[in-house]
């Protein structure tokens, strides 16, 4: 029996993924217990005097109980270790174990993450990601003097023109073929990267060759942002899409293209005039020849904007500045942002620097 349980444990969807789970209370530990359930080997890492949710049980309201039955819920299946993470040692622990997981689950407060020198995300953001993403013109230009149609208040949200249009801007940019290591040939993206399962040992990743490193070739490059998709996202597998009673549903395009339709986006061309662009011609857009009559759909025109304005290397006037003030609004409007404290801070070491050590 137990030969069997182990058999069924190896063969789960999550089995061979690594976890590090550095947060407390509910949501994030209940979150990494069902990926242990599925197989995934979970580390928890805890204060020495364990968290506050191993007392959770004499918590009001919580029914009272000598057996820490909350803290048992949300952490079983879990290995644990004890660190003191305000002593450099700890801290060092914890970062090997951050490079050997794959997922790397925290809730801890912004300022605690600063003062534990885990705050990296949001400089690297604005710093390395934005500029090449936008150019560094415009990412300068926000960045200094704050986004001018965006006002995410104090709570903040994320606009439907960032993430069901301008922000799906990646979509264009999926290669036909990664070279993942050294040892094995370029592969699609589906069906043969597929998540959810366990990584085969061929699918290991040399990040040498998505990222450039000091010392290493540079890396291979997203494909250019032109309008069009490769055939493995026009053809999503079942086991992305489920099953679809209309073929097209298979198509990432078409899926894009309801979304911003479903949720009443505006056209390219009106964003467009509405913070003083020139629109794209209907020769540069590209469509009349399909039959389409009316304005280009927001997400398509930002393609096809970012592979006439700048060959596709980089999001044009009206993508740019959407993704731009949004990233740079959302990120000042957090009131534990490094951009609050000191907006000098920079990191000891780059992404590729972290992610080739």
């Amino acid at each position: 029996m137990a030969k069997k349980e182990m058999q069924m444990t190896e063969g789960n969807i999550f089995s061979g993924l690594k976890v590090v789970d550095l947060s407390s209370f509910i949501a994030g530990p209940s979150a990494a217990t069902i990926l242990s359930d599925f197989g995934a080997d979970v580390v928890k890492v805890e204060p020495p005097e364990g968290e506050m949710w191993r007392i959770g049980q004499k918590i009001p309201p919580q029914p009272h109980s000598e057996e820490p039955y909350p803290f048992q819920l949300a952490n079983r299946n879990k290995r644990g270790v004890a660190l003191n993470l305000k002593a450099a040692s700890a801290q060092q622990v914890l970062e090997r174990l951050v490079k050997w997981a794959d997922v790397f689950i925290v809730n801890t407060p912004h300022s605690a993450r600063k003062k534990l020198k885990l705050e990296y995300y949001q400089w690297l953001i604005l710093n390395e990601f934005l500029p090449t993403l936008v150019g560094r013109t415009l990412a300068d230009h926000v960045l200094r003097e704050g986004p001018h149609w965006f006002r995410p208040g104090h709570s903040g949200f994320i606009p439907v023109e960032f993430a069901d249009a301008a922000y799906r801007y990646g979509h264009s940019q999926i290669r036909h073929r990664y070279r993942l290591n050294s040892q094995t040939d370029p592969v699609p993206l589906f069906p043969d990267l597929l998540g959810f399962r366990a990584v085969q040992r061929e699918h290991a990743i040399d990040w040498t060759l998505f990222f450039d490193a000091p010392g290493a070739p540079p890396a291979q490059r997203s494909k250019k942002m032109d309008g069009k998709l490769v055939r493995a996202l026009i053809q999503l597998p079942v086991a992305v899409t489920g099953e679809c009673e209309i073929e097209d549903y298979h198509s990432l395009a078409v899926r894009d293209l309801q979304r911003g339709q479903g949720v009443g986006l505006p056209s390219g061309e009106a964003v467009a005039r509405h913070i003083g662009v020139t629109p794209l011609t209907a020769e540069q857009v590209g469509i009349t020849s399909t039959g389409w009559q009316g304005e280009t759909p927001l997400w398509y025109y930002i393609l096809r904007e970012a592979d006439a304005c700048t060959g596709g290397h980089r999001l044009g006037p009206v993508g740019g500045r959407i993704v731009a003030e949004v990233l740079v609004g959302l990120i000042d409007a957090d009131p534990t942002s490094f951009r609050k404290d000191s907006k000098e801070w920079h990191p000891e070491k780059a992404l590729s620097e972290l992610l080739a050590s």
